[in-house]
């Protein structure tokens, strides 16, 4: 080589090299510049060397604001998993490639998700300089991902928790997968499940059912099937479910098994068992026992009869509700039925313990029977109130409660004419007699003569308003009464009697009328509603004396009319209040004040023939509130 033109071309092949390493290093810097995907370049000191256009994009940072620093200095943030980086920068001052994913953070602070590919670089000693990394953006696929994991989560959420049977089952009939619906409905877990046959579940009856209708899928003479069929729980119950099937194929297009979705239809399964069973059975009580004597099913005439609820006898044993005198009858009974389950034996009469205690006399009649529903037997148990005693017993209470009740009118009646009609009577007789007197001595002074024949008139009245009411009463008792219900106008009605009343007080006293919501007519009998508010505001003025004027509201809602006639007199005592609408009732605290103790009965009987009821709010000392409710219309 110490040749000169020898040394010459040495060097002119080493500057050919470097021109080639020049031109090819331009276009891997090209290359690298136009990439899609984001390249550091790094020190073995974790210091950024150069980024190409694509990162600065990515991140929004130029090279010359990233040159010098740590890529954890100005793209690490919180979310940053910082976790795999360490080994990935071993790896690659080791000769090794990493690739990892993390999130790391724009200019601007958002988040970015990036597949990052850390590579070793090597200088022309072939020894590792530098790192390079790759990154690509991955934050879209991340979103689509977490969609489909979502998705995939939710629809397993919804197949776990459905109250519908999910399974699929192979061509041969092993059960492939199913969710915790069939745990719910049978008590078997899915490992207790899972490729078993669903003959061992099944209904003896229903597994050649389910056979003929998968051939059918198979052969293609349908595309799928719906069938009611028969499960046994892991108790050996029964469950209903109403199942459809549809097949799945290969990829050949070949039956190779078949998904189903089945509904559990025990209840209504049940309910139409009983419903039938009811039909067939006429009776006024209708119960089903099982072998051991329990009752599962009574009809709702137990409340009447009996006055429990059903679900109060379900599950009970039913001998524990009979007499115990009738203990050994009713045991011999059934063992009679369960020889004789083939015909219907004559009924027997028991004494049933009522929830109050007591005891009513039924009478009942048993058939034992086989139940397809349960796969079982029963009795079925039909029964009627058979206490006659009790039945004759109550009529001869009520007689004698309706002869009381009369006795004690009739008394009140007596004691009424004595009293109401003895002392106007009384007022009657002597005003006559000083009359003839002053007519027989011929000294008649005309006004004295005036007053005494009106005091006979006001007595007169009074007699007659009286025996108006006695025969009101009398005609409401007796049904004889009737309405003549037109629309008419309560304020009207109201405002019509508070004011004839007032002029005949002739003392200044008026009740205040109140109005709240707009009037609106109702039905009624105007005659009959006047003689109610006319009694009540009547007593309001009576009763209240030289204390503030009553109140009237009248309060119009949606279906009622609602009047309030309150006033600030004496009050009802409190053992007085039961008997207010009584007839010929009047209080203790009322002896001085006139009157017949028939205005709140016929005010009661009144309001009630137009559908309404009275009530009444009082104190004693401190006035009385008598509450009238009206219903817009009579039907």
């Amino acid at each position: 080589m110490n040749n000169p033109e020898d040394i010459i071309k040495a060097y002119e092949q080493k500057i050919l090299i470097l021109e080639e390493e020049l031109v090819m290093s331009d276009i891997y810097e090209r290359v690298l510049l136009s990439s899609h995907r984001s390249v550091a370049v790094i020190g073995l000191d974790f210091k950024i060397i150069w980024i190409n256009k694509t990162a600065e994009k990515m991140f929004g940072y130029e090279l010359f604001e990233l040159k010098g620093k740590k890529v954890s200095e100005t793209l690490f943030g919180e979310e940053t998993d910082i976790s795999k980086v360490p080994e990935a920068l071993e790896n690659a001052i080791k000769g090794h490639v990493s690739v990892y994913e993390h999130i790391l953070y724009k200019r601007e602070k958002t988040k970015v998700w990036v597949r990052v590919h850390m590579h070793p670089m090597y200088d022309r000693n072939n020894q590792i300089d530098k790192i390079c990394i790759y990154g690509t953006d991955i934050t879209q696929e991340k979103a689509y991902q977490k969609q489909i994991t979502e998705s995939e989560n939710r629809f397993k959420e919804l197949l776990e928790h459905t109250s519908d049977l999910i399974y699929t089952i192979d061509i041969s009939g092993n059960i492939i997968s199913t969710n915790a619906a069939w745990e719910r409905f049978t008590g078997y877990s899915i490992d207790e499940t899972l490729h078993k046959h669903n003959s061992v579940f099944l209904h003896p009856k229903d597994v050649d059912k389910l056979k003929l209708a998968s051939e059918d899928i198979i052969s293609g003479k349908s595309y799928s099937f719906n069938k009611e069929i028969r499960c046994y729980t892991k108790n050996h119950e029964i469950v209903w479910l109403n199942t459809t099937c549809y097949p799945y194929y290969s990829a050949t297009k070949e039956v190779i098994g078949f998904n189903g979705i089945a509904k559990n239809i025990t209840e209504q399964k049940r309910n139409q068992c009983y419903y039938e069973l009811l039909s067939k059975n006429v009776g006024d009580l209708i119960c089903l026992l099982n072998n051991d004597s329990i009752y599962n099913f009574v009809s709702p005439s137990i409340k009447e009869i009996a006055g429990y609820e059903p679900d109060e006898l379900i599950d009970k044993y039913s001998f524990t509700f009979y007499h115990p005198d009738d203990l050994r009858k009713a045991i011999n009974y059934r063992e009679q039925v369960l020889k004789n389950s083939n015909s219907q034996l004559e009924s027997i009469t028991l004494r049933f313990r009522k929830k109050n205690g007591t005891y009513t006399w039924l009478e009942i009649t048993a058939k034992y029977f086989f139940d397809d529903f349960t796969d079982d037997y029963r009795t079925i148990i039909s029964a009627k109130v058979a206490d006659i005693r009790k039945i004759e017993e109550e009529k001869l209470n009520a007689k004698l409660e309706e002869e009381k009740r009369l006795n004690r009118i009739k008394s009140g009646f007596v004691d009424f004419v004595s009293h109401e009609f003895k002392t106007p009577l009384s007022i009657i007789k002597g005003l006559c007699e000083l009359v003839n007197m002053s007519i027989d001595d011929k000294q008649i002074d005309i006004e004295q003569l005036r007053k005494d024949i009106k005091g006979i008139d006001f007595e007169t009245r009074g007699l007659i308003d009286l025996i108006e009411d006695v025969l009101i009463i009398e005609k409401i008792e007796n049904g004889k009464l009737s309405l003549q219900p037109r629309l008419v106008n309560i304020d009207t009605i109201i405002s019509s009697v508070n004011d004839r009343l007032s002029t005949k007080l002739n003392n200044n006293r008026k009740a205040a009328i109140e109005i709240n919501g707009p009037p609106v007519q109702i039905e009624g009998d105007p005659k009959y509603l006047e003689v109610v508010y006319k009694n009540l505001l009547s007593n309001a003025y009576k009763y209240s004396d030289g204390r503030p004027s009553p109140i009237v509201k009248i309060d119009f809602r949606d279906y009622e009319v609602l009047v309030t006639v309150k006033d600030f007199g004496i009050g009802i005592p409190e053992k007085s209040k039961a008997y207010l609408f009584t007839s010929f009732f009047r209080a203790d605290n009322v002896t001085q004040i006139e009157g017949t103790g028939l205005g709140l009965s016929i005010v009661k009987k009144f309001v009630e023939l137009h559908n309404g009821s009275v009530s009444c709010k009082s104190e004693l000392g401190i006035g009385t509130e008598m509450i009238v409710r009206l219903p817009t219309k009579m039907v």
